[in-house]
């Protein structure tokens, strides 16, 4: 009988460890594909551009300025990647404000403001990681904002560049990427799948942990902002 139980045993331990194994390399894969098929933001210092708008590009008549508001279908997704497969969460608190004259997206500005603690991800223990001085510094650190300072018109339907100063940490950089537009009737939408490099804000884990972390973290912004009459 106890020999059974042994033999049972020594079966699970090679199923579960093949199955681990699977569901590594898998999570491996996934990874790779996605840092190689996402576009990297690139790091701008201030007062330079990086970007012209084409030349076949028509410019929108503008109109009195508008004021748009983020709504509640916005989401703020991050996803940190490792040797070993990847983490990903959101933020769960955020508002936005959008300013436009008329229907001219290249003359609108843009202002986030994300609190920190807001972070969430499925695992308790990983949210908590996130959230402490390494990563987020949330306690120090509670309110990241993003404020563009130009919106230029990219090759393409409705494809634009943005740049602006994204904080976190306390840390402002200027960084610029690529997005997707779109103005209809009252409400604006922007889409935009980006890397950013987190070392770019000091975000570093342990000294042997970190080691097993890729510099990469892949922000999905998600926006829809309604626009407020009568101001």
């Amino acid at each position: 009988m106890k020999k059974k139980i042994i033999i049972v045993a020594a079966v699970l331990v090679v199923v579960g460890g093949g199955y681990w194994g699977v569901t590594t390399y898998k999570e491996i894969q996934k990874g790779k594909a996605e840092r190689a098929n996402t576009k990297g933001a690139q790091l701008v210092e201030p007062g330079t551009t990086t970007t012209q708008t084409p030349s076949n590009s028509q410019t929108v008549p503008a109109g009195p300025v508008r004021t748009f508001k983020l709504g509640p279908k916005s989401l703020i997704k991050w996803t940190g990647y490792k040797k070993v497969g990847q983490h990903s969460g959101w933020f769960d608190l955020f508002e936005g404000t959008g300013k436009m004259p008329g229907t001219d997206i290249t003359q609108a500005s843009i202002d986030f403001s994300i609190e920190t603690d807001s972070c969430d991800t499925d695992n308790g223990i990983l949210t908590g990681i996130m959230k402490d001085n390494r990563f987020f510094n949330c306690q120090k650190c509670p309110i990241s904002t993003f404020k563009s300072v130009s919106i230029v018109k990219a090759n393409g339907p409705d494809k634009y560049t943005v740049t602006g100063d994204l904080n976190l940490r306390d840390i402002t950089k200027r960084i610029s990427f690529d997005a997707v537009i779109t103005v209809k009737d009252d409400v604006v939408k922007l889409d935009a799948d980006f890397k950013v490099n987190r070392r770019w804000w000091n975000i570093v884990y342990e000294s042997v942990g970190d080691a097993l972390l890729y510099d990469d973290v892949r922000l999905e912004l998600n926006a829809e902002a309604k626009e407020v009459k009568g101001r």
